[in-house]
């Protein structure tokens, strides 16, 4: 190499390298931390390291040993974890490496006939680097791509584990797929083509069960995040209730009713009930339905709908000693229902569920009433229809769930109806 074309080089990797860094910064959001002269060489020599890995390395290792470069450069100028700064590297890597196969196919289909031809122009090479490096800034710049790109770091770094396997596999996919080009005979190009396969497939399987491993992970947090929220709800009508008992006495002890400080006392005791009479009881419930009501409330907040909830004292045990069985289909029924309340409750006016738990005579009666749009007018028998729906195809299964669930036991009966513009369903669980 002639010495311009050495010095082209340096720079085209000093700009690729201060990309990174760019990139870093603008999508994750972390600054540059201060850079010593101690880490002013290191950054030196890993230019130098660079340069000699790009032109003169030949092997699989070269993708590596660039990935380890980069690494040890976000490391040094940004300062975080080694777990943050590597799952961020490997998203950037990943990021050029796309540009540069979509770009890389089109240069080398309008400029050149092999790859070869390619590496020997070291101008056309430098110039198609910092052509990448460029896209690869653009990207960082877009708020739409960024959020994308942080979201997909979020992913990753909450099944570091899976992406930890992932990564190994591909790096074997690289060294087999390396050792496919160079081998001379059928048998071990055969070997090595299906060991590819297996590890791709390895790959995808990961991927999906990772996938599925976060979809349950986030379930379980919104659950434990409604169940906190309600604990403290919990703790504070135990405060309330304390606070109304002793103002009570405090009233008992109030010869003059008609002063100012028995009025304000009452008022008190009155905006405390009235400030707590939306989840009366819930928490007294059994484990599984309590969560499985925790779930659904949330779920109903979180869509604006406002939810009344009582729960008597005289089911509680009748609860505890329902038959396993019977409780699973209460609670798949319960599901159901809840979630038609709440669709219902969203496209009305007023936005409402009211959900009463007691006991009529040796049942237990699950009361659940909401609002529901005034251009509703469907008769309940075609709801159970299987694949009826008013919320377009493929969907529709709920109520005939429901339907096929009632008719496996006697135990459990349902009564619906529409009066004054409001749904009611009134599950009835026979105790004997």
């Amino acid at each position: 190499m002639k010495i311009y074309e050495i010095i082209l080089c340096i720079l085209g990797i000093t700009f690729c390298i201060y990309t990174y860094i760019k990139s870093y910064s603008l999508i994750f959001e972390n600054k540059i931390q201060k850079i010593d002269y101690k880490m002013e060489i290191i950054l030196f020599l890993v230019i130098i390291a660079a340069y000699y890995n790009t032109f003169y390395n030949y092997g699989y290792s070269k993708i590596i040993i660039s990935f380890l470069e980069i690494f040890a450069v976000l490391r040094i100028t940004h300062q975080e974890n080694i777990k943050a700064t590597f799952l961020k590297t490997l998203i950037l890597y990943l990021l050029e490496c796309i540009i540069e196969i979509v770009i890389g196919g089109f240069v080398f289909y309008m400029f050149f006939n092999s790859v070869q031809s390619f590496d020997q122009n070291i101008i056309f090479k430098v110039l198609f680097s910092l052509l990448i490096m460029l896209l690869v800034l653009l990207v960082a710049n877009l708020n739409k791509s960024s959020k994308i790109i942080r979201k997909l770091y979020n992913f990753m770094s909450k099944i570091f584990n899976v992406t930890m396997i992932i990564v190994m596999l591909l790096i074997s996919i690289s060294i087999l797929a390396y050792c496919l080009i160079i081998s001379t005979s059928i048998y071990s190009y055969t070997v090595t083509a299906v060991m590819i396969i297996i590890l791709f497939v390895l790959i995808v399987i990961s991927i999906i069960q990772s996938i599925k491993t976060k979809i349950a992970t986030d379930k379980e947090e919104v659950l434990l995040e409604f169940m906190k929220e309600y604990e403290m709800i919990i703790d504070k009508e135990r405060i309330d209730r304390h606070e109304m008992v002793n103002n009570l006495l405090v009233l008992k002890s109030i010869k003059n009713k008609n002063t100012k400080q028995y009025d304000k006392i009452l008022d008190d005791i009155l905006l405390t009930y009235q400030s707590n009479k939306s989840s009366k009881g819930l928490y007294e419930l059994p484990s599984g339905l309590k969560g499985l009501f925790y779930y659904k409330i949330y779920d109903m907040k979180n869509r604006n709908v406002e939810v009344f909830i009582n729960v008597s004292n005289k089911i509680l045990k009748d609860l505890d000693n329902l038959d396993s069985k019977i409780l699973t289909k209460v609670c798949k029924i319960l599901g159901i229902l809840l979630d038609n309340a709440k669709d219902a409750a969203c496209e009305s006016k007023d936005k409402l569920v009211v959900i009463d738990l007691y006991k009529e005579e040796e049942s237990i009666i699950i009361y659940i009433e909401n609002t529901m749009s005034d251009n509703f007018n469907i008769n309940i028998n075609r709801m159970k229809v299987k694949g009826f729906s008013t919320k377009g195809q493929n969907r529709g299964y709920g109520l005939y769930i429901v339907d096929k669930l009632l008719g496996e036991s006697n135990k459990i009966l349902l009564n619906q109806s529409i009066k004054d513009s409001k749904f009611i369903s009134i599950m009835t669980i026979k105790n004997n």
